[in-house]
């Protein structure tokens, strides 16, 4: 016998019809089902995403002058000559 799909709401209702100590134990099984499966639903980044350690450098002057478009320039070129060898 297939089981018939419900809405949010209905297994809201379900749950909060439990007693408090199988509500905890259902939301705990829903975490560790989620925690088991989270790589196929939120996989990593592409390689090629920059984090935020690696943009650390980037950070204004203590003068607090913007880099000119040639300063940027040279370090994006840098950055290509570094990814190449």
């Amino acid at each position: 016998m297939a089981a018939t799909p419900l809405d949010r709401a209905a297994i809201l209702k379900a749950v909060e019809e439990l007693p408090p100590d199988q509500q905890l134990e259902v939301a705990q099984q829903i975490m560790r089902h989620y925690l088991a499966t989270k790589e196929s639903i939120h996989p990593k980044p592409p390689a090629q995403w920059v984090g935020w350690r690696e943009l650390a450098g980037i950070a204004l002057p203590r003068d607090g002058t913007a880099p000119t478009d040639s300063e940027v320039a040279a370090w994006l070129d840098e950055r290509r000559m570094k990814e190449a060898e």
